[in-house]
């Protein structure tokens, strides 16, 4: 039974972690995006936009969110943790 246990533990873990990594990646597009489209609309005034970053421009736009949805999935870990020690220091 106590495999059992630790197999469905694990199992819980690893779902919520694949939630947490879908959450974060939709959070660090939405702020890379907004980002993104801003600096290219200034640049296009100041000078033409290359060609590539024209052509390309979603594409290194989900591209570029994978290393900010990664600093975002570890803040919500460590902020996580974070709370849940502090729980059980609310009960006394």
């Amino acid at each position: 039974m106590k495999t059992v246990n630790k197999f469905a533990k694990a199992l819980v873990y690893v779902l919520i972690m694949i939630i947490t990594l879908i959450e974060s990646y939709l959070i660090a597009l939405l702020g890379t995006s907004i980002i993104a489209s801003l600096t290219c609309a200034v640049w296009s005034f100041i000078a033409p936009l290359p060609a590539y970053i024209s052509k390309y421009f979603g594409i290194l736009l989900l591209q570029g969110t994978l290393p900010v949805s990664m600093g975002v999935m570890v803040y919500i870990i460590f902020h996580v943790r974070k709370q849940s020690k502090r729980l059980p220091e609310q009960k006394k």
